[in-house]
């Protein structure tokens, strides 16, 4: 592994995770999501898991975790697939960013 100077090895490891994760995603999404709209969600979901990570002090995803942001990108696919198309693009973007805001702040809060 290449030497970040003082960037701690699990920093390092955690970063490369999300990206890892988030690439997982991006290649379960069926043939009905426009490739324009994969890096759009690819960014949004990395900075999802990154900033989850910054709120809630953890790096760990679990396996549900992975699902979970599947489904919600899927939710931010067919809501924006429903919309007229002069709008689905910002559909997508818009519910995308905001479910994955919500996944960071409230999804693993205490009850």
């Amino acid at each position: 592994m290449p030497d970040y100077g003082n960037v701690p090895e699990e920093d390092v490891s955690a970063i490369q995770n999300a990206a890892r994760v988030a690439g997982l995603i991006i290649g379960r999404l069926p043939a009905s999501a426009p490739s324009d709209w994969h890096e759009d969600a690819f960014e949004s979901l990395l900075n999802g898991i990154l900033n989850d990570w910054v709120l809630n002090g953890t790096t760990e995803l679990a396996d549900e975790d992975e699902e979970d942001l599947y489904q919600l990108t899927m939710v931010a696919l067919d809501t924006a697939l429903r919309q007229a198309e002069a709008f689905r693009a910002a559909t997508f973007r818009a519910t995308l960013e905001n479910v994955m805001h919500d996944w960071a702040q409230n999804w693993n809060a205490e009850e």
